[in-house]
């Protein structure tokens, strides 16, 4: 929810009065950033899809993808900003060595991962009872705690060396990598290569069947994915298109890829690789995996190319983890 957004809503007035008057009166503003908005502000160009949806209702007024492609600046920044919250964790460090140690774990911390010193929180063994644990992601401990807490306990030596400083970031990332071994968000069933395909419908309606078959999803899958593609294309440029549903209620996000012999005409481009996304309704690790993957082979020179040649699936898989840390 965006409803205490203030400085959203006042970008967002200051925003619409030009742009309600440049569609009443037909001014067509380009976007020189259209494309590169499309690719990399996913998410904030569905919100502006959305509100120019509004738009078309209620106004009967038709916003073009560049004016879109502006309003979903506002959005991107005001999702930036959320999840730059939301990340925040706190961190209880408890030292039986003193506070001087217990300082110096929490100033590394703060130098090596970025942390706020008032998300360190630092606290005696005694004083853990009367903590809160809603937001805190662990506790850091120089000795073993026999008290049962709420939140995992990582034992770190005092001196906070290099072993106890890979472990606490090792935990801060813990988030599934799911490009690798059995978390592959990319299954081998939905990967195809090298096939032939006469258009773009023939190419999404073949995805489409194939996700829904493999993920038990219904046919207004389907349905979804076409009225997305209505309103704006999902091309992301370097000859590959990323369509995905309009609406989406799935726990986990799901993927299939498809590569083409010859390319087929899109919208304004022409395409050779397709990569159909059902985008979990909580952004997860998947999802950003898969949008990685898509700015890797749209803008680093070869990766495309590596992928249209590939014919197998383990040689598609070590094209899109290549580089991965």
């Amino acid at each position: 929810s965006f409803a205490g957004d203030a400085e959203l809503r006042t970008m967002l007035a200051l925003h619409l009065e030009p742009l309600l008057t440049r569609l009443r009166l037909g001014q067509r503003q380009k976007n020189p950033l259209l494309a590169q908005i499309q690719r990399e502000m996913k998410l904030g160009y569905e919100l502006a899809l959305c509100a120019a949806e509004v738009i078309q209702r209620r106004l009967n007024l038709t916003v073009t993808e560049d004016e879109a492609a502006y309003l979903a600046l506002h959005f991107s920044l005001a999702l930036e900003k959320a999840k730059q919250h939301a990340k925040r964790k706190k961190i209880i460090i408890v030292c039986a060595s003193g506070r001087g140690t217990a300082r110096l774990i929490q100033y590394k911390l703060m130098v090596r991962c970025q942390m706020k010193e008032e998300d360190l929180i630092l606290s005696s063994v005694y004083e853990l009872k009367e903590q809160d644990f809603d937001d805190c992601a662990c506790v850091l401990c120089t000795f073993p705690i026999w008290k049962e807490l709420p939140v995992p306990v990582l034992i770190v030596d005092p001196s906070m060396d290099e072993a106890s400083m890979e472990k606490v970031e090792g935990f801060l990332r813990r988030d599934v990598q799911p490009g690798t071994g059995e978390e592959r968000v990319l299954k081998s069933e939905l990967v195809f290569l090298r096939e032939s395909m006469p258009d773009k419908e023939a190419a999404l309606r073949f995805l489409c069947g194939k996700l829904e078959s493999a993920e038990g999803l219904t046919e207004s899958f389907t349905e979804n994915v076409f009225k997305r593609e209505a309103l704006s294309s999902t091309e992301v440029g370097g000859g590959l298109a990323m369509p995905h549903p309009y609406q989406y209620e799935g726990e986990r996000t799901a993927a299939a890829l498809l590569t083409l012999q010859r390319p087929i005409l899109w919208n304004k481009g022409e395409v050779q690789a397709v990569l159909l996304v059902a985008y979990a309704r909580s952004q997860d690790a998947a999802a950003l995996w898969l949008g990685d993957a898509a700015a890797k082979l749209c803008m680093e020179p070869g990766y495309m190319e590596r992928l249209l040649a590939a014919e197998s699936y383990e040689e598609v898989c070590g094209i899109l983890e290549e580089g991965e840390q």
